[in-house]
């Protein structure tokens, strides 16, 4: 997967994740939350999962249940699997704001994201929109 910034890194997670019943399954048991991305340098966006389905918009989100920030390149490291957030939070590249066990939830579901892009490979065609 090549994105260039946060943005399409959550364009490409939205459509892995609404077309993956497993992970909407997680979502939905995790019930609706309201994920913020504050970009240094960069445009800020959130991720708002309701009813299991993944949904985008840019800017500031005024409900936000959690919020990382960080350098838009840290970003897309930590969606797209290749750099994991503890490795960000220890170096000092990312802050998070909001409940600890929503976090690990969100990351868990990160994990369950790039395993999908990684096994389902006959899928992935369909993920094209």
């Amino acid at each position: 997967m090549s994105v260039i910034n946060i943005w399409e890194a959550l364009m490409e997670f939205k459509k892995v994740v609404n077309k993956s019943k497993s992970i909407q399954q997680q979502l939905e048991n995790w019930g609706d939350h309201t994920v913020q991305f504050i970009v240094k340098s960069g445009e800020n966006c959130a991720l708002i999962i309701q009813n299991g389905k993944v949904t985008l918009e840019k800017g500031i989100s005024e409900n936000s249940d959690l919020t990382f920030t960080a350098l838009d390149g840290h970003l897309v490291n930590l969606i797209t699997g290749q750099t994991d957030y503890t490795s960000l939070d220890i170096i000092g590249n990312i802050t998070f704001e909001g409940n600890p066990a929503d976090k690990n939830r969100f990351i868990a579901i990160i994990g369950l994201f790039t395993d999908a892009l990684l096994t389902e490979s006959d899928e992935i065609e369909t993920f094209e929109e």
